[in-house]
């Protein structure tokens, strides 16, 4: 009988097997398409065209920055605008818990029906701050006399 030990398989002969290479491969691709997902991810994250300082200050028309059931674009947000049209009556709402320069208030807002379209369209507007809810509430009513009166604003 001859004494011949066998012994396991060392770790560098295991690693060079065809299957071991084969999954290694895999893993690198793998790890590849998920750092490529990683930067498409980053470059949609971060605005690399911002609008200069100041643009959304700009009074501008509402017909230019979006029309009637039109996605907003993200850096218009915050645009100001100008429109032409009449309150809805019986439309005026007073929303708590709204805060400006980090005081708590109400804002009054209303439903504007825009003059200068072919078909009736109307536009959520928050009308302005209060610091108490009795100023809003008659700031609100002020505004429904208006409303009912039909005034153009």
């Amino acid at each position: 009988m001859t004494d011949q030990t066998v012994f396991p398989p060392t770790l560098r002969e295991v690693m060079l097997r065809p299957r071991w290479i084969g999954v290694l491969l895999l893993a690198l691709v793998v790890a590849g398409v998920f750092a490529w997902l990683g930067q498409w991810q980053l470059s949609r994250a971060i605005d690399t065209d911002p609008l200069p300082p100041g643009t959304t200050e700009e009074v501008r028309p509402l017909a230019e920055i979006a029309g009637p059931g039109e996605y907003l674009p993200e850096p218009l947000v915050g645009q100001r605008v100008e429109v032409t049209g009449t309150w809805v009556p019986e439309d005026f709402l007073v929303v708590s818990s709204r805060f400006n320069d980090g005081v708590e208030g109400f804002w009054v807002t209303g439903q504007l029906r825009i003059a200068d379209t072919a078909t009736p369209t109307s536009v959520a507007v928050a009308v302005g701050w209060a610091p108490t809810l009795t100023v809003a509430e008659s700031a609100a009513e002020a505004l429904e006399q208006t409303a009912v009166a039909g005034e153009s604003v």
